[in-house]
């Protein structure tokens, strides 16, 4: 069924309940057991969109496989994980994230999905640490999906692997696949596979933060900057091939390795991190991803989020890549403009404010049309959570709100831009999304809402507004044990921009704080890194500074 796309749900229904409570009775060989779970992960992938009825049932029915039976099928994949072929090993991983993609065991999120998985005995870092250990077994195909599986199931946590813990599995698995890319010949790694595999390989990097690299596996160089390397020698010559789902994974790997920042996470609105670029003055990777990118939107191949993603790329890459190509991104964005979830119309205010773009007459209109949506929809309480990584969330329609990151990350970049990007209308709609999830703002991002209100109000695009400034003080001031001298010193200067007066928050800037550093990733640094710190406190104890 699942081969043929055939939808048929009693059939289905009946399969699996023949198969309930065997998956665990060890009558199933390790192959077969892989193939059922990608036979469901087909199923339940291919059910919604598919049109009419199927079967005699309406389409979009609820599956007949249930998440008890799905973690019945992750425990007998576990303890045949040793005993599994490459294929079965790599097909097992794709299914299970292809569901959890879908929104079972927990997901779309990794964390509630990697922690039932572990519980069943198939924890994704487990998944990780037996790849790694077999990576030479696996062929490209093998490695790119297995890579894109665990990577988009991995979860920072020591769950699943005794020992090393989670951390070192991912970065074991991202190890062992780059030094595969840099071994193998480039034509055995197919254009879609070589994204899958370096997007991947990002993912872990970033879940394996804090675990030191293999002796001898990453030639003294960080992970992250291997990744780099690597995409650079293999990847970029590739790019101008590239259909816009690779050049955005590529990309997306890219920037993460170089930055650290994730597109679908936290915003840094000040940040000044542009790539460095290389002694002839360019990065050979931004080149060729704004060259690749110009020609895909030109070509009208790119869809509105592939538009934001690659804007959002471009901006985080800064001059490496010459001339960033904006105008034809913003194109695109425009005629996808519907398609825009969230978090693409939050980082395409971003890349604009950053790259200092203001968008054509029309892009702007559709782009504030499209911002102004979600914004009256976070006002009605569907605003996500800070956290929330809504890079799977489709805000089409409207009905799925911007997170509090997106509000103060969009009220940046607009006071950055200011007119004629920002206009009366949005700032208001913008005000009022600021107040409603002002409780749900960290420190940073209080700070720059009321600094962008503050800007805007001053420069004429915006009026004063007393109730917001007085609404984000008392956020403030509920938080204020979050936030830096610097932060703190920013917030209370916008706030009395604003004309804003408040005698408590006068106090805390006269108050003694301090400061407490954590230095987690400590155990881990590597032994030659922390022989030189205790030869430099042996040598510098003599030297402490007075007062």
């Amino acid at each position: 069924m699942a081969k043929c796309e055939a939808y048929h749900p009693r059939l289905e229904r009946a399969i699996v309940a023949a198969a309930r409570g065997k998956f665990a009775s060890g009558d199933f060989k390790p192959q077969e057991l892989s193939n059922a779970a990608w036979a469901l992960a087909r199923l339940c992938s291919q059910q919604p969109g598919r049109g009419g009825k199927k079967g005699g049932e309406a389409e979009g029915a609820e599956p007949a496989a249930d998440d008890a039976l799905l973690l019945e099928l992750a425990g007998a994949l576990g303890k045949a994980l040793h005993a599994s072929v490459p294929q079965a090993i790599a097909n097992g991983a794709w299914a299970f994230a292809t569901l959890v993609g879908a929104g079972r065991l927990g997901g779309p999120s990794p964390e509630k999905a990697s922690a039932s998985l572990a519980g069943a005995g198939y924890a994704p870092s487990l998944l990780a640490a037996t790849a790694a250990a077999r990576a030479r077994e696996f062929n490209a195909q093998e490695l790119a999906n297995t890579a894109w599986a665990v990577g988009k199931l991995a979860v920072a946590s020591s769950v699943g692997v005794s020992g090393g813990g989670a951390a070192s599995a991912y970065g074991a698995l991202a190890d062992a696949v780059l030094a595969a890319i840099e071994s193998r010949p480039p034509s055995e790694f197919a254009d879609q596979q070589l994204a899958n595999a370096l997007w991947g390989c990002a993912r872990l990097a970033l879940a394996a933060r804090g675990a030191q690299a293999q002796d001898g596996a990453t030639g003294g160089e960080t992970r992250s900057e291997r990744l780099r390397r690597v995409a650079a020698a293999n990847c970029a010559p590739r790019l101008g091939r590239f259909r816009p789902v690779e050049l955005c994974m590529a990309a997306w790997a890219y920037v993460t390795a170089l930055t650290g920042v994730a597109y679908a996470g936290a915003i840094d609105q000040d940040a000044d991190d542009d790539v460095q670029m290389s002694e002839g003055g360019l990065d050979l990777f931004a080149v060729e991803l704004s060259n690749a990118a110009r020609a895909r939107a030109k070509e009208g191949a790119l869809s509105g989020p592939h538009a934001a993603q690659l804007l959002w790329a471009c901006a985080r890459l800064g001059g490496g890549g010459g001339s960033p190509p904006a105008k034809d991104l913003c194109s695109s964005l425009r005629r996808g403009a519907k398609l825009l979830a969230p978090v693409d119309i939050a980082n395409a205010w971003w890349a604009l404010a950053r790259l200092g773009a203001q968008p054509s007459p029309k892009t702007g209109k559709v782009l504030r049309k499209a911002t102004r949506r979600l914004l009256r929809a976070t006002t009605v309480g569907t605003s996500a959570t800070n956290d929330s990584n809504s890079n799977n969330v489709e805000g089409g329609e409207g009905k799925v709100g911007l997170s509090a990151k997106h509000v103060a990350t969009i009220a940046w970049a607009t006071a950055r831009l200011g007119a004629p990007a920002a206009d009366r209308r949005l700032c208001e709609v913008l005000a009022a999304a600021a107040s409603a999830c002002a409780s749900d703002f960290n420190a940073r991002d209080l700070a720059n809402a009321m600094s962008a209100f503050a800007a805007l109000s001053n420069s004429g695009v915006d009026e004063q507004r007393p109730d917001l400034a007085s609404i984000l003080c008392e956020a403030a001031l509920a938080r204020l044990s979050q936030f830096n001298a610097q932060e703190l010193l920013k917030f209370a200067g916008a706030h009395a921009r604003t004309g804003g007066r408040d005698e408590r928050l006068h106090a805390a800037m006269g108050a003694v704080r301090t400061l407490r550093f954590g230095f987690p990733a400590l155990p881990s640094a590597p032994k030659t890194l922390l022989k030189s710190g205790d030869n430099l406190l042996k040598s510098g104890g003599d030297d402490e500074e007075e007062g």
